[in-house]
């Protein structure tokens, strides 16, 4: 009987020690009284380093937690699946997942407590940085101004964020489950969208502008880009909107300011241009007016070099030098020399520039105007002799 006895206890001591999870045998102070080889591992302390200690893998200020638990054993009770946080012989810690057992007597009574401890650090570890991975995004969806709703291949809305319940009108509770095409494109569009969620669509990651509704049934023009979002499971989408009302309203406002001032400019007789920064000169835009000056159509003062083929060779120098130092010096222009009509005539033009500045006060580009004074120059000479 004692072989036998003894054949067992070495039995259960090779599994225990064979064991991939760390098995402590603690008494009813929480002092260890076995270590198997798994808790060597996990924790690096040996056995003969521990044994009779009360457990030095438990953080200090988790101790009171740790007797309390053994108390609660003790009872009777069975504790499991436990996250708690141990230290290593080095003193960094590790995430473990515990469970505890009443160790009995022959008579029944509670001697002990036998726990066993896996290692889950890496799962631990992921499980945070998924956490914040997801917490980041939830962040960046929430501070994005643009309304960003999740799609999957169905085309069914599967999350917004804050501001599309602000663009749409519509709650979360609203829209999650509801088609996106039903409930955010305005009919006429809802058949050159209905293939949109699916992987080879050419549309994606292009923007494109669609007439969307808002829950009250009002239609506005809105910005979408339309872009797959690579995560495990079902095919999902990320729908980018952004309501354009007050961009187009800007760009009417641009077209009427723009077609006020060219009739404006065309009123008024003298020609006025655009040239850009710097030398050689670039004109941009010129005023139909210098056709009846010079008889060229304006689109020629567009092409490059064209200015120099017109400006009278004998004043190429003085011209050129007074160009360079204003804008060198970032002054006003302001000179009078002579030009060549398209009928070959020579006429004197006053010419006054001034750079237009930035809110930077960076120079972007030079607005002037062109006077015929070839009369005034005449009368000039003619005082004169």
């Amino acid at each position: 009987m004692p072989g036998e006895i003894q054949n067992a206890y070495e039995y259960h001591r090779a599994l225990i020690d064979a064991s991939p999870t760390a098995i402590v045998d603690f008494d009813l102070a929480g002092r260890v009284r076995s270590w198997n080889r798994a808790a060597t591992a996990i924790f690096g302390w040996l056995p003969e380093e521990v044994i009779g200690r009360v457990s030095p893998i438990v953080p200090e200020d988790e101790l009171p937690f740790f007797l309390e638990n053994i108390r609660r054993v003790a009872a009777g009770e069975t504790l499991r699946d436990l996250d708690l946080r141990r230290l290593h012989r080095d003193g960094s810690l590790i995430d473990v997942n515990v469970a505890a057992a009443p160790v009995r007597d022959a008579v029944g009574e509670v001697v002990g407590v036998v726990s066993c401890m896996a290692d889950v650090t890496a799962r631990k570890r992921s499980e945070r940085m998924l956490a914040a991975s997801e917490a980041r995004n939830d962040a960046i969806l929430r501070a994005v101004h643009d309304a960003v709703v999740v799609v999957d291949d169905a085309g069914s809305i599967v999350e917004v964020n804050p501001a599309t319940e602000e663009t749409l009108g519509w709650t979360r509770a609203d829209t999650v489950g509801q088609s996106f095409l039903e409930l955010v494109a305005a009919p006429q569009d809802r058949a050159s969208l209905s293939e949109i969620f699916t992987v080879g669509n050419p549309l994606l990651g292009s923007k494109l502008e669609v007439t969307a509704l808002r829950s009250d049934g009002r239609s506005f023009p809105a910005e979408i880009a339309i872009t797959r979002v690579d995560v495990p499971g079902r095919l999902l989408f990320a729908v980018s909107l952004r309501d354009v009302t007050k961009q187009h309203a800007r760009e009417e406002r641009l077209r009427q300011v723009e077609a006020q001032y060219q009739a404006l400019v065309e009123q008024i007789p003298v020609a006025t241009y655009v040239n850009s920064i710097g030398v050689p000169l670039r004109t941009t835009f010129m005023s139909r007016q210098i056709e009846r000056i010079l008889g060229y159509p304006a689109s020629r003062w567009l092409e490059p070099d064209f200015f120099m083929t017109v400006l009278h060779p004998d004043d190429h120098e003085r011209v050129l030098a007074e160009t360079r130092r204003t804008h060198d010096a970032g002054e006003d222009f302001r000179m009078e020399y002579r030009l060549i009509a398209h009928d070959g005539s020579t006429v004197w033009i006053l010419d006054e520039a001034v750079t237009v500045r930035d809110a930077e006060y960076r120079p972007i580009m030079r607005q002037g105007m062109l006077v015929e004074v070839t009369e005034a120059h005449r009368t000039a000479l003619s005082s004169v002799a």
